[in-house]
């Protein structure tokens, strides 16, 4: 990540340059991400299918690899969204 604005006590919005090699995804879709930490995996699943409705979805909201939940998505207004959540 490289920048964190806290929201609130419990809520970091976090941001990161990124580009995706894949041709097929518009060139605004290509510049920047959007993460957002949530405490728990209903809540990263609620935050994760409300961003990710009437768009796309790049990596499914599921337990990864290194311990916690995570998934991407590009919102209906081509806003690319990292959503994870802290390791329950």
């Amino acid at each position: 990540m490289h920048i964190s604005l806290p929201i609130s006590k419990e809520t970091v919005l976090m941001g990161a340059d990124m580009i995706h090699l894949d041709e097929q995804i518009s060139e605004s879709k290509k510049t920047f991400s959007l993460y957002v930490r949530t405490d728990n995996k209903k809540e990263g699943e609620r935050v994760f299918n409300a961003l990710s409705a009437d768009g796309d979805i790049v990596v499914p909201f599921d337990h990864q690899f290194w311990g916690s939940y995570y998934g991407l998505c590009i919102d209906k207004f081509g806003i690319s969204w990292k959503i994870g959540c802290i390791n329950e």
